[in-house]
């Protein structure tokens, strides 16, 4: 059944463990967990099964590190404020939509090459008043929309963001570069 859940629930999905939506729809307050450790087998990692379900989380507002992996056909849908670091691939097929919040798409300062893999292989959209960041890898299409922000990573990392697809950033949208001391700026790369 879809939605037993609250939907202020934090979640967490330890290394080796499960959360199966069973193609139902579920909304959540916040995804947690999974480890990144050199050396790990990637089956390892937390694994969140969608099947055709789509997940939403977010809803706590608390900012949340996920390590696992999501798969399945559904969408995901990162709710209300706070930030979501996504730190390993995620293959889920359906959109991925960032409707409020930050979404930080690897995260070079946690000693994982964060470019080194996709965080993501679908097409992602970034609604008004949310935000894209991060050093990390989207295989697929970035839309920016109208009030939403794009900001490529930290100055001080040596990886930019990657986006494998087209970037779109519609009218009033805001892409911010930053940069710090010694001509280190934010880099960031579509093809």
């Amino acid at each position: 059944l879809s939605e037993r859940l609250s939907d202020v629930t934090a979640v967490t999905v330890d290394p080796g463990a499960l959360f199966d939506l069973n193609n139902f729809n579920e909304t959540i307050g916040s995804l947690a967990g999974g480890i990144l450790l050199p050396g790990t087998d990637p089956s390892q990692y937390g694994l969140v099964t969608l099947g055709a379900g789509n997940l939403r989380t977010g809803g706590n507002g608390t900012s949340t590190l996920f390590a696992g992996r999501v798969n399945g056909t559904g969408t995901v849908t990162k709710l209300v404020n706070g930030t979501w670091t996504l730190l390993n691939t995620n293959t889920f097929a359906g959109a991925f939509l960032i409707s409020a919040g930050t979404v930080v798409m690897g995260d070079s300062s946690s000693g994982v090459l964060a470019s080194a893999v996709p965080n993501v292989t679908t097409n992602v959209t970034v609604a008004s008043g949310a935000r894209l960041t991060g050093d990390g890898r989207i295989q697929g299409n970035v839309t920016i929309n109208s009030g939403a922000t794009l900001t490529p990573n930290n100055p001080l990392v040596p990886e930019p963001l990657d986006i494998d697809g087209d970037l779109t950033m519609l009218a009033g949208s805001t892409y911010i570069m930053n940069i710090g001391d010694q001509l280190l700026y934010s880099r960031m790369t579509v093809s």
